[in-house]
Parts: C-alpha cells; sequence; structure tokens
C-alpha cells in the first residue's frame, strides 16, 4: 500500500514538472513573439517617420519662388533706373539713388473674341405650373494679329505695377524747391501719392 501511495506521489510530482517545464517554455516564447513584434513596430515607425515630401516637388517650389521673387525684382530694378535717369537730369539735383517697392508687376490686358449663348427653356410641374430657366454660357478666343510664327494677341492695354513706395535721397535734396520738382516728377509720372514717396538730401562724401 505504501509503495503504490509513493508510486501515485512520484507520478504526480512527475506531472507537475512537465506542467511547470511547458509553462516556462511557452513563457520564454510569448517574451521572444513580443520582442520581435516590437522591433516591427518600431521599424515600420522608423519607416513612417522616413517619409519627405519628394525631392522633386521641394525643388519645384523653391524654383516657383525664386521665379516669382525675380519678376518682383526686375519690377523694382526697372522703375529704379528710370526714376534714377529722369531726376538726375532735373536742374540742381545731382546724384541720386532709388529704391521701389511693388506690390504687383504689369499686367497685360488682351483682346478676346467673346460669345455667349443664352438657351432658354421651360418646364411645366405636376400641379401644371410653368417655369422658364435661362442656361448662359461664355466663351472667348484670343484675337491674333500677324501669321505662321509671327502671331502676337492684340494687346487692349497695359496696367503698370502697383508701387508699395519709393525712396528718393538725392544731391540737393535738401533746397526746398528741388525737393518740390523730384516730388513732382515722381508722383506724376509714375502716378503714385505723395505720401508713398520720400525723399531725403543725400549725404555730402
Amino acid at each position: 500500500m505504501s509503495k503504490n501511495m509513493k508510486h501515485k506521489d512520484d507520478a504526480k510530482s512527475g506531472n507537475k514538472m512537465r506542467w511547470l517545464l511547458i509553462i516556462g517554455l511557452i513563457g520564454v516564447m510569448i517574451l521572444i513573439l513580443n520582442s520581435f513584434l516590437t522591433t516591427q513596430k518600431l521599424e515600420n515607425l522608423n519607416d513612417g517617420r522616413a517619409s519627405p515630401q519628394p525631392p522633386e516637388e521641394v525643388n519645384e517650389t523653391f524654383l516657383k519662388q525664386d521665379e516669382n521673387t525675380s519678376i518682383f525684382t526686375e519690377t523694382e530694378h526697372h522703375y529704379e533706373q528710370r526714376i534714377k535717369e529722369i531726376l538726375e537730369k532735373i536742374v540742381g539735383v545731382g546724384d541720386v539713388e532709388v529704391m521701389v517697392t511693388v506690390d504687383s508687376t504689369e499686367e497685360i490686358i488682351v483682346h478676346k473674341d467673346l460669345r455667349e449663348t443664352n438657351q432658354q427653356t421651360e418646364e411645366r410641374d405636376i400641379k401644371g405650373a410653368t417655369r422658364s430657366i435661362s442656361d448662359i454660357t461664355r466663351s472667348g478666343e484670343l484675337v491674333l494679329r500677324g501669321s505662321g510664327d509671327n502671331e502676337q494677341p492684340v494687346i487692349l492695354k497695359t496696367v503698370q505695377a502697383d508701387i508699395r513706395g519709393i525712396i528718393v535721397v538725392a544731391n540737393g535734396a535738401e533746397n526746398a524747391t528741388v525737393k518740390n520738382l523730384i516730388l513732382k516728377a515722381v508722383t506724376q509720372g509714375l502716378d503714385v501719392p505723395a505720401h508713398r514717396v520720400s525723399i531725403s538730401p543725400r549725404k555730402q562724401s
């Protein structure tokens, strides 16, 4: 009887060891799997972060900004040169420096052959009431002159750039009469209000 009891106890002890071993192996496998999944998540996260804007789009954006800046700079430089050349020809005016800032560049308005079609339709509802529907379609084509490769659009008018402000530094501007002549030349020549024009005498070297 005691031998049987001992045999049963040994069997139970052996079963417990097997279960503990199996549970331990399962725990190790869970830890390994969890570590693997965590590594995968980190790699996916890094992949998601490493996706900046394509270089082509970035370069294209900078090119467009540089192009717009260049157009404004050319317009401002054009006005500065013209004003400088004119002012230096005024009696009593010496060396001149000019700075111009613009809000918009020159605008060219071309002639278009505009066409408009108006289609009227009438609808009647269930109650017998009638309503009229008007469908207006507008289209236009550029009017060109010349022939072949020399065709050019017909220009109706040119709207000058919107000038934000003008600064003039000139020898002789300390004289009230000369300063007034400069102011009139700039405001009337460019159709700019006087409050947008600043005139100062040039420092003597």
